[in-house]
């Protein structure tokens, strides 16, 4: 399994994605797609960890819409229970190495 820091993007790849590849596009915060431009389920649970993270930086308003925004590109997100708690799992695994 390829660690989640291999997704991360760099400030230039970041700063050239177009609007639409962001759960947040007027503040362009959360992107959901990878290196290569490409949507990216590790960037989707990125996403709705974080949103949850920044209370302070992201309205209520906000926040529900990049829940919308990952379920609607990635509708499994959530979908299957298990399989997210062993994914949460091997994430945490790969952490603490």
């Amino acid at each position: 399994m390829n660690s989640i820091f291999d997704a991360k993007l760099t400030y230039k790849q970041r700063k050239n994605l177009p609007a639409s590849a962001f759960a947040l596009p007027k503040k362009r915060k959360f992107p959901l797609v990878d290196k290569s431009g490409k949507l990216s389920i590790k960037h989707g649970r990125n996403a709705l960890g974080r949103v949850e993270q920044e209370k302070t930086d992201v309205t209520p308003a906000e926040a529900a819409q990049v829940r919308r925004a990952v379920h609607r590109r990635f509708p499994s997100i959530g979908k299957d229970k298990k399989s997210e708690s062993i994914l949460a799992c091997r994430l945490v695994d790969e952490l603490l190495g």
